[in-house]
């Protein structure tokens, strides 16, 4: 007495199989075994290709890199066929001498074009474009044979030995340039020249226009007033000439190698 009794909860002996679930038919059950059997034959082979990848040792004949940036569509110096901008010049060690085109191509754009990119943070560069080039102007990336090793055979030396024919490997550096396009950099252009019009036209207003967009001090000049006598060049050309006039003298003096 006192206490109130809860509902009847009946629990059933066991699950009934709603009739509504679609049986499995035992063709698909077949089929499911086959592809397991045929995925566990391969785990030995696979097993056995990452472990040699991983414990592979480092290639012994290898190759250097010195990698540049340029840019189309500006004056050249000497045979160079484009133009050098920003100091971008990046050395790398130890590349393996039987990297093929793509793989080359692959190594240049990963070290080299962060630094472009940081050249003007502002601006929307567009990296799928850019192209890598050797020292024969050569587009890696449509070279006939992208499976080959593709400076290997240039390492390659007679031995020194009278009448042999015996071939070895002698270490040489190469250089690989990632090239932005003309109509690319035109654009860049474009919208430096645009940065530094609005900053001269708020110099009186904002004594301290801001962050200006300079990759560094020579890419987009400071603006300079009209009236000051170094002013001597149009506003649309200064940020390419006096880029340009420095920049190739500047390029690879400093190179670092990783």
């Amino acid at each position: 007495p006192g206490h109130r009794s809860g509902p009847d909860i009946h629990i059933p002996s066991a699950w009934q199989v709603p009739r509504d679930v679609a049986r499995i038919h035992p063709g698909e059950c077949n089929i499911s075994s086959q592809v397991q059997q045929q995925q566990h034959a391969l785990y030995h082979a696979q097993q056995e290709r990452w472990m040699n990848q991983a414990y592979r040792s480092p290639p012994s004949e290898t190759i250097t890199l010195e990698i540049s940036a340029l840019h189309e569509g500006g004056p050249r110096k000497g045979r160079m066929r484009a133009t050098p901008f920003g100091s971008i010049c990046e050395g790398m060690k130890d590349i393996d001498a039987r990297a093929t085109a793509p793989k080359l191509a692959s190594i240049a754009l990963a070290k080299v074009t962060g630094k472009i990119m940081a050249f003007c943070p502002e601006f929307l560069w567009r990296p799928k474009e850019f192209v890598v080039r050797d020292s024969s102007w050569v587009d890696l990336a449509s070279f006939p044979e992208p499976m080959q090793p593709y400076f290997y055979n240039e390492c390659l030396h007679a031995a020194s030995r009278k009448n042999s024919k015996t071939m070895v490997f002698k270490p040489k550096q190469f250089s690989l340039f990632i090239v932005v396009p003309e109509a690319q950099w035109r654009e860049y252009e474009n919208y430096a020249n645009k940065l530094a019009e609005d900053a001269m036209s708020t110099m009186d207003a904002e004594p301290n226009t801001g962050s200006l967009c300079r990759p560094n001090k020579r890419s987009v000049p400071a603006p300079i007033p009209a009236s000051s006598s170094s002013f001597n060049t149009s506003l649309a050309a200064r940020p390419l000439s006096h880029s340009l006039t420095h920049a190739s003298d500047e390029v690879c003096r400093s190179v670092n190698y990783v």
